[in-house]
């Protein structure tokens, strides 16, 4: 069995460095590297990179606006707990009783359209795009949906940015490593407001060194705020020409990029990453 996108092209780097990767299950997902005697451990879609810790805040989008506000221009967010949350220990962050209490601060805070959304999620999972009450009602029941498998027991609001472009841009130790526009201009939407997820996106490889310039004089605040080591960093560009931070990934997936443009890009950036690591 082949093993997963990411693994593939860093084992695929590491015969290029003649760096010995020890597979450590049948499929070949869980590998070790032996870099300048340190012991490097990759697993699925998880590097030896970040801190546990950073992996968790990067998890929760909360956490991550908590973090990065300031340093960095993001769409105002606000978090709503669940109100029926039952655990007891939780009672304290229960700042509502009702949802209908959580949509009326919410259009306290917010005006419309604007983004409702789960604080776990990724791939695009209850992203709702509301344009009226009713719609926000609508989000917000669906993420507090306890028999759900995608329930979670924070919704977040958030400004919504009419976007002229968005990237995914990965970064190791400041600099950006890969950049790549999430390209749905041809596409077709099919319920997922994530822009690979429409049918037919694609994501272009982006080799303009002034738009990599751009992307990472736009970043540099970001890594003097937060330690994290390596990330992809989903950037917004407005209809006025602004930056806008979305969301940092710890954990960055690179089948779909894979799929449009091969495995040898992300091949080079590992082969980057453990070059530098290496010196």
């Amino acid at each position: 069995m082949q093993s997963l996108s990411n693994i593939r092209c860093i084992k695929a780097a590491c015969a290029r460095l003649s760096l010995p990767a020890v597979e450590h299950d049948p499929n070949g997902n869980l590998i070790s590297v032996n870099v300048k005697g340190e012991t490097l451990w990759f697993s699925n879609y998880a590097t030896p990179f970040n801190q546990g810790v950073i992996d968790q805040i990067c998890k929760d989008k909360e956490f991550t606006y908590k973090v990065l506000k300031d340093a960095i221009s993001m769409p105002k967010t606000k978090a709503y707990f669940d109100p029926a949350y039952q655990k007891i220990q939780y009672a304290p962050f229960r700042e509502f009783s009702s949802e209908k209490e959580i949509v009326a601060d919410i259009f306290k805070n917010f005006s419309l359209p604007m983004i409702v959304k789960m604080n776990s999620g990724s791939h695009g999972t209850h992203v709702f795009l509301c344009k009226t009450k009713e719609e926000v009602e609508t989000a917000i029941a669906a993420i507090f949906q306890k028999n759900s498998s995608d329930y979670d027991y924070i919704a977040l609001a958030e400004d919504y940015i009419e976007s002229s472009a968005e990237y995914r841009v990965i970064c190791f130790d400041g600099q950006v490593v890969l950049a790549y526009l999430k390209d749905n201009s041809n596409a077709v939407f099919t319920g997922n407001l994530s822009p690979l997820h429409w049918e037919g996106a694609k994501a272009v490889l982006i080799s303009d060194t002034t738009l990599v310039a751009t992307l990472t004089r736009f970043l540099a605040p970001s890594f003097k705020a937060f330690p994290i080591h390596f990330g992809g960093f989903d950037v917004i560009e407005d209809k006025q020409g602004n930056l806008h931070l979305l969301e940092v990934n710890s954990r960055p997936d690179f089948s779909i990029f894979i799929r449009g443009n091969g495995d040898e890009p992300v091949t080079l950036m590992y082969e980057k990453i453990l070059v530098s690591l290496a010196k």
